[in-house]
């Protein structure tokens, strides 16, 4: 699974992940160290594995806030 971080970045506990930085993993890394869960709404899903877990993650009502990769098709 792959996300690339949207908006003004992302604080992750102690740290700022810089927006348009690349993370993936399961559980999502960054720089050796494990992301906390959810990600960000304003992430955006490069893979279809990365999009279905943004689904599961956000309620429905919440689901066109959701961004997705030019690669990414909708199912």
């Amino acid at each position: 699974m792959k996300w690339q971080i949207g908006g003004g970045g992302w604080p992750a506990g102690p740290i700022l992940i810089p927006a348009g930085t690349i993370v993936s993993g399961e559980p999502p890394t960054w720089n050796g160290i494990a992301l906390p869960l959810p990600m960000p709404i304003d992430a955006v899903a490069l893979d279809r594995e990365a999009a279905a877990m943004m689904r599961r993650w956000y309620p429905a009502e919440h689901h066109h806030r959701l961004m997705f990769g030019p690669d990414v098709k909708e199912t």
